[in-house]
């Protein structure tokens, strides 16, 4: 896979720029700046005082990104969910579907340790990526506590609110 030169990835963020600050400025029906700082994108409500900080991503790169929570993230998940989304070979050679639940739920116990773990026990990280993003929705996935939606921008792209703060 050939790396995106550094004038390539400058349009890019230019059109990424360009397509949040329509969106922000239809939504907002005012004056909005938006910047580029560190690889997001920065709102500055001028009026208000205040501003929210987005991740602009590809369709691509946002389902990418939803796949990087959940391999960092899975034990967090619900049993019964993990449960649905093991391996045939366990689900086949298990006798006790009881048991192989109490066995998931000691995994959890250790926390961010067992990702690896449940992930060996998965069969298709691929469902289960759909499946997740059916239940929550890209934008929890991507952006974490503030990212409850997925915006829809023009070009292709989808913004993510990171963090919204009150300038003194």
């Amino acid at each position: 896979m050939c790396a995106m030169s550094f004038d390539d990835y400058k349009v890019e963020n230019m059109r990424k720029c360009e397509a949040l600050r329509k969106y922000l400025i239809t939504e907002s029906k005012g004056f909005v700046a938006v910047s580029e700082r560190n690889s997001y994108f920065v709102e500055s409500k001028i009026t208000e005082r205040a501003e929210c900080v987005y991740e602009v991503l590809s369709d691509k790169h946002a389902k990418d990104r939803c796949l990087q929570y959940i391999r960092e993230n899975i034990w967090e998940f619900d049993t019964l969910f993990l449960y649905k989304h093991l391996s045939r070979r366990i689900l086949n050679a298990q006798k006790d579907p009881q048991m192989t639940m109490v066995a998931i739920k000691m995994l959890k116990v250790l926390g961010a340790d067992s990702n690896a773990f449940l992930l060996a026990l998965i069969d298709d990280m691929s469902r289960l990526l759909e499946e997740m993003i059916q239940v929550r929705g890209r934008g929890p996935l991507v952006a974490g506590v503030y990212g409850s939606e997925e915006i829809k921008l023009d070009d292709g792209f989808y913004a993510y609110k990171i963090r919204e703060s009150i300038n003194p």
